[in-house]
């Protein structure tokens, strides 16, 4: 199957086509319009700050296709800032729009030993979901991030991880994914979620 990766130069995009290609995908990265739309699969990567990610996709004008993707209910998968992204407001060096897929705020952590959240956690699953399926009992991902969705614990969470409160971890809405951790960079439970998009198709 194929799964397209959002190519507007933001974003890990090697390591996630290498992920994919080894649970069975074939990854085609690019920034064209009609493919973006029309994939069964659709990848937004993220490594950085909202605003200058939000220019990025505008300067290609890549956000229409993606709202053509939400509208036609089709399979769309941010993951870290990609998940952010997904989002109504981000509140990183400012205040700025995102893509208002999913009601919800991207702030910064406060209250934390450390920041950014770097390191392994444990998934807690909030409801069913075919994301979820051949998961081991207590899988671990693994995260890098500075910024958490705000309310922590909405209806869109699916599921969440603890750093002093909730994380929102795996979030969606309809055929929207969001991934705050790295599912690349998770071992074996990360690959079995990227085979697991195709439960959601």
């Amino acid at each position: 199957m194929e799964a397209v990766i959002v190519d507007y130069s933001v974003g890990n995009v090697g390591n996630v086509g290498y992920a994919l290609e080894r649970v069975g995908y074939t990854p085609l990265l690019t920034s064209d319009p009609e493919k973006i739309a029309k994939a069964p699969l659709v990848i937004l990567p993220g490594v950085g700050a909202a605003a200058p990610a939000m220019e990025a996709l505008k300067q290609r004008d890549l956000i229409g296709p993606l709202q053509e993707r939400v509208a036609n209910n089709k399979l769309l998968v941010g993951i870290c800032l990609g998940m952010q992204l997904l989002y109504t407001t981000s509140y990183e060096d400012g205040i700025y729009p995102c893509l208002d897929f999913i009601p919800g705020e991207i702030k910064r952590f406060t209250n934390v030993p450390k920041i950014p959240h770097m390191g392994w956690n444990e998934l807690v699953f909030r409801q069913d979901h075919p994301i979820a399926k051949n998961l081991p009992e207590h899988p671990y991902v693994y995260f890098v991030h500075s910024y958490v969705k705000e309310p922590r614990l909405g209806e869109d969470v699916i599921a969440y991880a603890e750093y002093v409160d909730p994380v929102p971890a795996i979030t969606g809405k309809g055929k929207l994914i969001g991934m705050q951790f790295h599912p690349e960079k998770s071992g074996a439970v990360g690959e079995q979620l990227l085979i697991n998009l195709k439960e959601c198709i």
